[in-house]
């Protein structure tokens, strides 16, 4: 069995406010995980808000569009990154330009790259 400090989780939602934030505090009690991810596809309804509330600190989605639109309709406290899924393949597999798409973000995501250890 791997450790879990080296394992990432995946989560897939789209309009999951009633469930992602049980979720995401039932995954984070049941082990010291390196990272919960939650990618929603540009959910409708406060699936982020829910999943920040639980513990997330970024999101990831699979559509370009729906990166700048979770960005931009977030509330003004507290707000999160979310990464087009491709940026953080490019990171993992440590391709050179990964970091010349961050500047095109609306919030920041190299403070939460560094908390995680993946930048400097």
């Amino acid at each position: 069995m791997a450790d879990p400090s080296s394992v990432s989780i995946v989560v897939p939602a789209f309009n999951e406010e009633p469930a992602i934030g049980r979720l995401v505090q039932a995954l984070r009690a049941g082990g010291a995980w390196r990272e919960i991810i939650v990618v929603d596809d540009g959910s409708s309804d406060a699936t982020a808000e829910r999943a920040r509330e639980a513990g997330a600190q970024a999101l990831a989605t699979a559509c370009p569009l729906c990166q700048v639109n979770l960005e931009m309709r977030q509330p003004q406290a507290d707000k999160m990154p979310a990464f087009y899924f491709t940026e953080l393949l490019g990171l993992a597999f440590g391709l050179p330009d990964a970091s010349k798409w961050w500047s095109k973000h609306l919030i920041d995501p190299r403070p939460v790259l560094r908390q995680a250890g993946l930048v400097n």
